[in-house]
């Protein structure tokens, strides 16, 4: 079963079919730098493809493609707690360069309300 899975998978790798010529003839691309980058994979940038067709951001719910994109995000967020047994209440911490403002406004937002309570007492 496993064997089918990769060999699905190694078939979807974008470019893995690509012969460029070399000094020698013919040749295979060969990748190895999977750690720093990858490579795309046919099925998840197809469905990609499908996504950015509606794209929208997940603060709005007010069209179809807030609706659309904050449905996607919710599921999304549904299975990884399922797959890392955070349960109900768990909580995704969203991580990265993409990430790095939104932290920062809500650390921001956290500390100013720290702050303000800790006056208030």
């Amino acid at each position: 079963m496993r064997q089918r899975y990769l060999d699905f998978v190694r078939k979807q790798i974008i470019g893995n079919d690509l012969l460029f010529e070399t000094p020698y003839g013919l040749r295979n691309m060969f990748y190895a730098d999977y750690t720093a980058s990858g490579r795309g994979l046919r099925f998840i940038e197809e469905k990609l493809l499908r996504i950015q067709k509606s794209y929208a951001n997940t603060h709005t719910e007010d069209d179809y493609s807030g609706k659309y994109l904050t449905g996607l995000f919710h599921q999304a967020e549904t299975r990884i707690k399922r797959m890392v047994n955070a349960g109900e209440h768990g909580k995704i911490f969203p991580v990265g360069s993409l990430c790095r403002d939104q932290h920062e406004q809500g650390r921001g937002v956290l500390l100013r309300r720290h702050l303000f309570l800790s006056a208030q007492a």
